[in-house]
């Protein structure tokens, strides 16, 4: 069962990505997203998305931008 904050980054991920088979996703923008709810930073976030891969909701390729 997904927590509350699992759920609206899921509800953010799916409005983001609906169309598309993929899409690039920084950890910022889902900050950013859910700032109006919770005061998040960038390890909860990378912790939440571990989280949503385990449990196969989402696949997740990490890159470092050059």
């Amino acid at each position: 069962m997904l927590s509350r904050k699992e759920r609206y980054i899921m509800e953010y991920l799916y409005q983001r990505c609906s169309d598309k088979n993929s899409c690039l996703i920084n950890p910022r923008e889902i900050i950013t997203f859910a700032s109006d709810r919770y005061i998040m930073y960038p390890p909860e976030v990378e912790k939440i998305v571990t989280n949503l891969v385990y449990d196969n909701y989402i696949e997740v390729a990490k890159s470092d931008k050059k």
